[in-house]
């Protein structure tokens, strides 16, 4: 049976109070089917004892999903403030939809929504203000769909997809340092609203982007 974790009235919990003071994220080690819904995840970006170097071991991610989990579903969360993604998932087959992404990361390294699984849904979700990419999807995250997203000020792409047989539809790219890149690796030395390099994934119009 699907184990569901879910805050109906959006009650406003911060990472460490969560989990009892310690200094971890909100995570599945070794899942299968679990689903994290309607939580807001408030880091401690900005707070004494919170880590400032972008080079820190001890970065936070709001939410993280081990790559030995599978068939994870994270709705409708609210996460910001992270030293490090807003949300980090590894698991395959899971699905990503409506949570909204803020103000996460302290350099280009930290998006703010990090997905290097297989076959994951990324549906829906808005990222906003975090330090790297929006939504980053590296070059081992294969066969994802990747659509209705809305990305807005990031500090470098609004979506970058380096995987391959994957889908991206219906995405939103607004006023971040760069627009939607899929089929490469992100460049981060250069300014361009899209680029494409076969043999990528399928893109179905309209992509919708702006700087």
């Amino acid at each position: 049976p699907r184990i569901m974790l879910t805050c109906w009235r959006w009650k406003k919990w911060t990472a460490d109070f969560l989990f009892m003071k310690l200094p971890v994220s909100p995570c599945c080690e070794t899942s299968i089917n679990h689903w994290m819904n309607g939580f807001v995840v408030n880091g401690t970006k900005g707070y004494s004892g919170a880590a400032t170097d972008p080079n820190s071991a001890s970065k936070q991610h709001g939410i993280y999903v081990a790559s030995t989990s599978y068939d994870i579903t994270l709705t409708n969360n609210i996460v910001n403030n992270n030293t490090g993604h807003g949300i980090a998932n590894g698991s395959d087959g899971s699905l990503m939809e409506a949570n909204v992404l803020y103000c996460n990361g302290l350099d280009v390294t930290d998006s703010g929504l990090y997905d290097d699984g297989y076959a994951d849904s990324i549906n829906g979700n808005i990222a906003l203000g975090n330090s790297g990419h929006g939504i980053y999807c590296p070059l081992w995250a294969d066969n994802q769909f990747v659509s209705n997203n809305q990305c807005f000020k990031n500090g470098e792409s609004g979506i970058v997809y380096a995987g391959s047989d994957g889908r991206l539809q219906l995405n939103t790219s607004a006023a971040n340092r760069q627009g939607i890149e899929y089929g490469v690796l992100p460049s981060l030395d250069s300014s361009y609203a899209l680029e494409f390099d076969a043999p990528g994934p399928t893109a179905y119009l309209p992509l919708i982007f702006w700087g």
